[in-house]
């Protein structure tokens, strides 16, 4: 199940979806750990942010794999 031989509407939607978990887990970040700090700028490029955005990213974009794995 290689990623680079989907169609290209299929690689979009992986993209997009990593995309989209990384901002959502950064926000969900800056509600959890900004919101104590007030520094929402310290959280962003902090490693805190960072672990969030690479979390979000790999759930948003594994969600997307499953659905094409479980779809073939």
């Amino acid at each position: 199940m290689n990623p680079f031989a989907w169609r290209r509407e299929l690689q979009v939607a992986l993209v997009l979806g990593a995309v989209l978990g990384a901002m959502v887990a950064l926000m969900a970040g800056l509600m959890y750990h900004g919101a104590h700090s007030g520094m929402f700028a310290e959280v962003i490029w902090s490693w805190i942010g960072v672990r969030w955005i690479v979390f979000g990213a790999l759930v948003g974009g594994g969600i997307v794999y499953t659905r094409q794995l479980l779809h073939t």
